[in-house]
């Protein structure tokens, strides 16, 4: 599990080196190998810690966790926003950096209005098939 944040990002330079702008391919491989990295040094790959780890990855680590808890996974049930939201900040400072996390208090209402129209789209992808 832990190694998917590397291969991913070599998948990318190896796929898309030719085909994207380097500004653009450089975003997508510091966010690939770096999102699972926690704002306290405790994750991976690298055991990056605070603004050692860049604000783009700092931003898609707490989107990363929110889309998994809001989500249904063929192992969980989705979680309800307002358990989403408490747990998100209860990673604050541990996690995700407690600035950003007063950002996704701001956000909260208007993610929660975007996964629920972007799961209704998938359901409706569902029943076409």
């Amino acid at each position: 599990m832990k190694s998917h944040t590397i291969i991913g990002r070599e998948t990318l330079e190896s796929t898309y080196s030719d085909k994207l702008s380097s500004e653009v391919l450089e975003y997508a491989k510091d966010i690939t190998l770096h999102h699972h990295e926690k704002y306290n040094g405790t994750g991976y790959p690298e055991g990056l810690k605070g603004d050692e780890i860049t604000i783009i990855s700092r931003i898609m680590a707490i989107i990363d966790v929110y889309d998994a808890l809001a989500n249904d996974r063929v192992y969980k049930k989705a979680m309800l926003p307002k358990e989403v939201e408490e747990y998100i900040v209860s990673q604050s400072g541990t996690a995700f950096d407690p600035k950003l996390i007063n950002v996704f208090l701001l956000a909260k209402d208007e993610l929660a209005r975007i996964n629920k129209e972007n799961q209704n789209k998938g359901s409706k992808l569902n029943h076409i098939s």
